[in-house]
């Protein structure tokens, strides 16, 4: 097959969408596929694979031409290769939110992963968590805040969600924007980084506990759920500044330090967030447990970081799926959806 591997975009993930792509061309390269590197700058601009610079022996100098001449292409033929299956690794912004997924559809191109509707839902915190809600899944106790609308008092969150609250851009990754406050000035300064970000700020409850992840693999009545992994930090939350710039301060254990009961819970609720969400593919799901407040949802990832040392490849693997395997399925998961949709008619009843 040809695979397009869609990489870079406008999102703060620049960097790791980059080192996700080459990770994957890496290994899809040993099998008979043809792969072709596409992607966007850090602008916004296209770029075609021809004037991709990559790096293959140090990821961290993977960069994206900006003198590459701007393209304009149909994605199925690109300098007429016809592309068989997309692999977007545009994290975040761009790429997790339905855009690059709407534009595959309208190419009718196969891509892995969820598709716009699910991918626009889980970039927004506040509409995953009122979904989820309905379902009677624990979610963290928030409070939303629109800019244009008068904010409710600091008192009054403070009765509702206690004292220490995270302050956080609704439609955002990385813990991009994301403050930890506990007074009123830090909370008007967290406020206003996050507006800075986004039209729509969702205010939590801080959960003094542990930061588990699960991976889940397949579609929906045939999952593949991982045993959940703990992150671990020095910080006082899991900030970007923790997850990308002083790492040593983080560490994680594929196997997280939680009693069997409450793994079986958290694997439970991943399956149903999942099914929930009407995922496919892949997804990371992130969750909060402490002894007072129990097991609650934090939020989802559709497209997580996928370097082999990323966590979500890590987790399959320990569950018995190779990193190449892993692509293999995610591929043929694609394919199959695809195919799936393809079958059903859209004409009305004659």
């Amino acid at each position: 097959m040809i695979i397009a591997i869609i990489c870079g975009g406008r999102s703060v993930e620049h960097k790791v969408s980059l080192q996700s792509a080459v990770s994957i061309a890496k290994y899809l390269g040993f099998s008979s596929h043809q792969v072709l590197m596409v992607g966007f700058t850090e602008e916004g601009r296209f770029v075609s694979h021809k004037d991709l610079i990559l790096d293959q022996h140090d990821p961290i100098k993977i960069r994206l031409n900006d003198e590459a001449r701007e393209v304009k292409f149909g994605f199925q033929s690109i300098d007429d290769k016809k592309v068989d299956v997309c692999f977007s690794v545009i994290h975040g912004t761009g790429g997790e939110d339905g855009n690059i997924q709407g534009f595959l559809n309208i190419y009718q191109l196969p891509f892995v992963g969820a598709d716009t509707k699910t991918s626009a839902l889980g970039m927004d915190k506040h509409f995953t968590k009122m979904i989820l809600e309905s379902k009677k899944i624990p979610v963290t106790n928030y409070e939303v805040i629109y800019p244009h609308r008068r904010a409710p008092s600091y008192q009054s969150l403070i009765s509702k969600l206690g004292a220490t609250m995270l302050v956080k851009p609704a439609n955002l990754g990385s813990s991009v924007g994301i403050s930890k406050c506990n007074d009123e000035n830090s909370f008007k300064q967290a406020l206003a980084l996050a507006i800075s970000y986004d039209s729509k700020v969702l205010v939590e409850k801080f959960i003094d506990g542990k930061e588990i992840e699960v991976a889940v693999l397949g579609h929906p009545g045939e999952l593949i759920i991982s045993s959940p992994s703990e992150i671990i930090t020095n910080h006082s939350f899991y900030s970007y500044q923790a997850k990308y710039i002083d790492k040593g301060s983080t560490k994680t254990l594929i196997s997280a330090n939680i009693d069997a009961k409450v793994k079986k819970v958290i694997t439970g609720l991943a399956g149903d967030i999942y099914e929930v969400l009407d995922c496919r593919g892949l997804a990371r799901l992130d969750f909060l447990f402490s002894t007072a407040d129990g097991v609650v949802f934090n939020e989802i990832n559709t497209m997580p970081g996928f370097t082999d040392i990323s966590m979500y490849p890590k987790m399959m693997v320990a569950s018995g799926i190779s990193y190449p395997e892993l692509l293999d399925r995610l591929l043929k998961l694609a394919l199959s959806y695809d195919l799936a949709q393809k079958s059903k008619t859209t004409r009305p009843p004659q």
